[in-house]
Formats: C-alpha cells, structure tokens, sequence
C-alpha cells in the first residue's frame, strides 16, 4: 500500500525521496530551534512537517490530516501571537525596573555632596598655591 502510495504523487511537487529528505531536515530544525529557544511552536511546526508524511498512508485519511495540519498551524499563529505579547510585557517591565534603578541612582548621594565642598575648597587653594 505504502509503495503504491509513493509511486503516485499527487500532493507534493516533489518526489517521495526529497520531501522525505525536506522533511526530516524540516524537523530537525525546528527540534533543535525549540531545544535553543523554548518556542512552543517550533515543536508544533515539526508535528505539522511530520504529518504531512501521512498522507502517504491512503486517501481515506486525507480529510482528517487535512484538519489536523489546520489546527496545527492555526496554533502555531496563536503561539506567536502569545509569545510576542509575552515578550512585550516582559521588555516594559524590564524597561520600567531599568527605570526605577536609574531613578534611585540620581537619588543616591554622591561623592561632591557628601564632602560638603571641603575638598572643591583645597582643590582650589592647591591651585592658586601652585601658580604662585
């Protein structure tokens, strides 16, 4: 059945050989993308790449990887869409901490003001000693 399936290729513009080989590099990549980055969806991207091998299997399932690989991808979207907001709350919240540390550093006494002036008085006295 499998081998029938192979010989006829009527939903990829490739032969069996090389979509297996696109295939396998496409999960690899993702698998080691999501190894790299957390990305929950460069698993679902490698599940969706995975199952269009499928296909090969007959006609009678065609229908339901058809509806698998559009929920798949529809959560991939939804993924990206989360994780892009997440990333935007976590850079306004970092913003805001980098914010309020600059905020206590002006806040914090410096080196002049703990002096009272006294060594701006011998820094200049020392000057016009020495241009004497």
């Amino acid at each position: 059945m499998l081998s029938e399936a192979v010989n006829v290729n009527e939903f990829f513009p490739l032969a069996f050989r090389e979509h297996l080989i696109f295939g396998i590099v496409g999960v690899v990549f993702f698998l080691f993308q999501y190894y790299r980055l957390k990305r929950n969806y460069q698993v679902l991207m490698a599940l969706a790449i995975g199952a269009t091998f499928l296909l090969y299997l007959g006609k009678s399932m065609h229908n339901i990887i058809g509806i698998v690989e559009l929920v798949l991808m529809t959560l991939v979207v939804v993924s990206l869409v989360k994780d892009s907001i997440d990333e935007k709350k976590k850079k306004k919240e970092n913003d805001g901490n980098e914010q309020t540390e600059a905020e206590k550093k002006d806040d914090e006494p410096t080196e002049d003001d703990n002096n009272d002036g006294a060594d701006s008085t011998q820094t200049e006295a020392s000057e016009n000693g020495s241009m004497e």
